[in-house]
């Protein structure tokens, strides 16, 4: 049994994996790890696996899961595929984990996390890392509006019922929801293009994850932008929880 952790800015994901796929995935807040980790779903799972392996962006977290638990952390170092991307080092290890995964659907291939940050992360048709492009996640943006303001709140995040807002909340998700919307799909039309620039032009696969894709990944697989550019839409929920297996498995 594998057990997969993957350390965000705002959550931190268990995953038991039995070789065939996942049993279990259960997540808490990473403050929660940093604060108490002995309270995180890590004391219930880690005496059920023979191999932990992770990923982390918040080293306190890292530092407090090390504490109780060997975990072998992917890196810049030890990823084990080429990283066009500089500072190699400067890449987030969860991009990394996402690449891994991505090469086992497609090339090219774009992975869209939506979380905290909103991330593109790119596998060229030789299965390196490429790059790729950063956003502000949807919590963000609702958050420097509302502190930017003196009367927006931070409104909730859930598809708007029209794109003509009549409250202050309806014009707060009308805007995120379409804005978000419309920035996704250009930036992935751009990137396909860029991908495809040079070569038989074929599919692009754009794999969608994170916290906040269930707010739009339905938008984005009927979208008339990324069919034009022949981009193809999957929604895969643990995809670097996936990245972290396909890690473990190649013994980099």
């Amino acid at each position: 049994m594998i057990l997969a952790i993957d350390v965000g800015n705002t959550l931190t994901k268990f995953g038991l994996h039995d070789g065939e796929g996942w049993t279990l995935v259960e997540r808490c807040t990473t403050p929660q790890v940093i604060e108490d980790v002995s309270r995180s779903p890590l004391s219930g799972l880690a005496g059920q696996a023979q191999v932990v392996v992770g990923c982390s962006v918040v080293p306190e977290a890292t530092r407090a899961l090390e504490a109780r638990v060997p975990v072998r952390w992917l890196t810049a170092q030890n990823v084990g595929i080429p990283i066009r991307y500089g500072p190699p080092w400067s890449v987030g290890a969860d991009r990394l984990a996402n690449a891994l995964a991505l090469r086992e659907l497609a090339r090219p291939a774009i992975a869209l996390d939506i979380g905290s940050a909103t991330t593109f992360d790119v596998v060229d048709r030789e299965g390196a890392f490429a790059g790729g492009a950063i956003l502000p996640g949807p919590a963000l943006w609702l958050k420097s509006l509302a502190q930017g303001t003196a009367q927006l709140p931070e409104g909730a995040m859930d598809q708007p019922a029209a794109a003509l807002g009549t409250t202050t909340i309806g014009g707060l998700q009308s805007g995120l929801y379409f804005g978000l919307l419309g920035a996704l799909e250009r930036v992935a039309a751009e990137l396909s293009d860029e991908l495809q620039q040079g070569e038989t032009r074929q599919t692009t696969l754009l794999a969608i994850t994170g916290g906040y894709a269930r707010l739009i990944e339905s938008a984005l697989d009927e979208s008339d932008v990324l069919r034009a550019y022949a981009v193809t839409v999957q929604s895969v929920p643990h995809l670097t929880l996936d990245g972290l297996v396909c890690f473990h498995r190649l013994g980099f």
